[in-house]
């Protein structure tokens, strides 16, 4: 029984430590349509990350925000799965702030060459719920040094938001497909600007971490049953 509760804390422990590496901070974790996964570059203002898919960078994962300090035009509960909604030029007279807790940030970008439209729609899948969305340009550029990368550069014009009315005089959509689901249903870029929409979502449930007696516990527990296989 005690080779057993040994073998126990030890199999947590090492779950525990490869999670906290892969699956717990998986963040974005499939694609769909006319999207991409890729690491973001350390340059993804204007011209500078160009391409016909709409890129889905992860930025700052399990990041403690507090209560009344990051903004968001949008926040989604379960009651906003399957609504679509469009972007959003200005920010609202009054803000709406993220509760205190653990975030993940990831930023869905397009940035094509030249004057250009979204393909096709655009769905990416999250580890986390998606608790709330960053569109216009003022919103964006104030979380971008806190929850963006701090070794990116963003752009910070008027040209960066996902917009509630752009060249074509249609507004760039984007739907909840799921609880932890977005896609880019719409969007278009003229030249010189380009879309971007921040996706913050609750953190991915992490392995609890044992406290560092336990770790130690289950070592020395390791030891003493490996000696004892040993030399009985």
């Amino acid at each position: 029984m005690k080779h057993q509760l040994v073998l126990s804390l030890i199999a947590v422990v090492a779950t525990c430590g490869l999670l906290s590496n892969s699956s717990a901070h998986a963040a974005i974790t499939s694609v769909s349509g006319s999207g991409q996964h890729v690491p973001i570059s350390t340059d993804v203002s204007f011209n500078q990350f160009e391409s016909e898919l709409v890129s889905g960078f992860d930025e700052l994962q399990n990041v403690s925000v507090a209560a009344n300090t990051l903004k968001v035009d949008f926040l989604i509960s379960a009651g906003d799965v399957g609504s679509q909604f469009p972007g959003a030029n200005l920010p609202p007279n009054s803000p709406t702030y993220l509760g205190a807790g653990s975030y993940s940030s990831h930023l869905l970008h397009y940035d094509p060459v030249g004057d250009a439209g979204v393909g096709g729609v655009a769905t990416f899948t999250f580890d986390g719920d998606v608790v709330g969305i960053i569109a216009n340009t003022t919103y964006l550029v104030e979380s971008d040094a806190s929850v963006g990368v701090p070794t990116t550069t963003y752009e910070t014009s008027e040209q960066r938001r996902y917009e509630s009315f752009n060249g074509t005089g249609d507004p760039d959509l984007f739907t909840i497909v799921s609880s932890n689901s977005v896609s880019i249903d719409y969007a278009y870029v003229a030249f010189g600007y380009l879309d971007d929409l921040r996706v913050i979502t609750a953190h991915g449930t992490d392995c609890a971490v044992p406290e560092p007696s336990t770790y130690a516990m289950a070592g020395l527990g390791l030891l003493g049953l490996l000696a004892y296989r040993r030399f009985r």
